[in-house]
């Protein structure tokens, strides 16, 4: 019978190596078919959306509210200044989201009126009452906030409540302390943060302050808002 060659001892790991390396080609990424015109490219290789809109929180809520706050004065024979030097405004608030655009709460402010006179002795051009003193309004409010955005709301809001002058800018009510009311409305804005239950907002406010016949003034607040959301 014819005898087959014997392969030589050191061809036996060439020719293995070689079929490894076949087999590797094979299952290699290099190889693998791509998606050609009008072929669907599978969902897994798709760009993922990018940003996520947040979560918005709605019910009870507390602000911090920071800003500037001026008065003026209308009188049509006034002595000195007509509007007021801005001071600082500070304010806290409570309140709760009836619904996504319907708010409601309290708050309390604290501002200054420096210069006008609202007490003034047109005999001599001077003023008889104070020229500065400090302004307190406490104020429920309800507003309606209209949706631009997910995050993005603008709107109004009225309010009104009482106002604590001291010292009294009127010498004939004397006292350290005229007690009084004010009502008003202002323009709201909040952007709702990614920063989970955070809110940030904007206020303009303008109301009118009553302290008896003689002291009537509007006064205007400018003031954002740091809103949290519980």
């Amino acid at each position: 019978m014819p005898q087959h060659p014997k392969v030589p001892k050191l061809m036996r790991p060439i020719t293995l190596a070689f079929l490894l390396i076949g087999l590797l080609s094979i299952g290699s990424p290099a190889f693998a078919s791509t998606p050609g015109e009008g072929e669907l490219i599978p969902e897994r290789m798709a760009s993922p959306q990018l940003g996520v809109k947040p979560t918005l929180h709605q019910g009870l809520f507390a602000d911090l509210q920071v800003g500037t706050f001026f008065t003026m004065n209308t009188d049509s024979q006034r002595v000195g200044a007509q509007v007021s030097n801005a001071q600082p405004y500070v304010g806290v608030g409570m309140g709760y989201d009836i619904t996504r655009n319907v708010v409601a709460g309290l708050t309390v402010g604290f501002g200054a009126s420096a210069g006008p006179c609202f007490d003034p002795d047109y005999s001599t051009g001077q003023c008889r009452g104070v020229r500065s003193f400090s302004v307190f309004l406490i104020n429920a409010q309800v507003g309606y906030l209209h949706e631009l955005d997910h995050q993005w709301y603008v709107g109004g809001k009225v309010l009104g409540g009482g106002a604590l002058m001291t010292p009294g800018p009127v010498e004939s009510d004397g006292g350290d302390l005229l007690v009084g009311y004010n009502a008003g409305l202002a323009l709201t804005t909040e952007y709702h943060t990614h920063l989970e239950h955070f809110v940030l907002g904007l206020d303009v406010a303008a109301t009118l302050v009553m302290g008896g016949a003689r002291v009537q003034f509007p006064s205007f607040a400018i003031y954002p808002r740091l809103k949290y959301v519980f």
